[in-house]
C-alpha cells in the first residue's frame, strides 16, 4: 500500500499540473481509507489548482463525510467562493450546507416544509442543473 501511495506522490511531483492525476490519487486515497492522506493529498491539490471547482467540493464534502466537522467543510466552500467567485456549483452548493446547518435547530415538520421550498427554488434557478 505505501507503495502505491509513493508511486502516486512521484507522479503528482513530477506531472503537477495534471488534474485528472490528482483525482486518481484521491480517488485511492478514497478506496483504501487512507483518511489522512486524502487530507494531505487535497491540500496540496488545492494549492495547486485552486480554481478547480470539482477539488473543492470534493474536499469539502469528504470533510462532512469523514469527520463531521461542518464548520471545516463550510470553511472550505468560502475558500473555494472566494477563489471562483462566479462558480454555479460551488455557490449552490455553499447555499445548501448553509441552510443544512441552519436546519438543524428547526423541529421535524418545520425542516420539511422549508426543505421543499429551497429545492425548489434552487432547481428553478438552475444550479442543480
Amino acid at each position: 500500500m505505501q507503495h502505491l501511495h509513493f508511486i502516486f506522490q512521484r507522479a503528482t511531483k513530477r506531472f503537477h499540473g495534471d488534474v485528472a492525476l490528482w483525482v486518481q490519487y484521491l480517488d485511492f486515497c478514497e478506496t483504501t481509507k487512507s483518511t489522512k492522506q486524502f487530507s494531505k493529498v487535497a491540500s496540496r491539490a488545492l494549492q495547486l489548482h485552486p480554481r478547480c471547482e470539482g477539488l473543492w467540493i470534493r474536499a469539502a464534502s469528504k470533510q462532512w463525510e469523514l469527520n463531521r466537522d461542518m464548520k471545516t467543510a463550510r470553511h472550505l466552500m468560502q475558500q473555494a467562493l472566494r477563489l471562483n467567485k462566479r462558480s454555479r456549483s460551488v455557490g449552490g452548493l455553499s447555499v445548501g450546507w448553509s441552510l443544512a446547518r441552519s436546519l438543524a435547530t428547526l423541529p421535524p415538520i418545520a425542516r420539511t416544509c422549508v426543505c421543499v421550498c429551497v429545492c425548489v427554488c434552487v432547481c428553478v434557478c438552475g444550479v442543480c442543473v
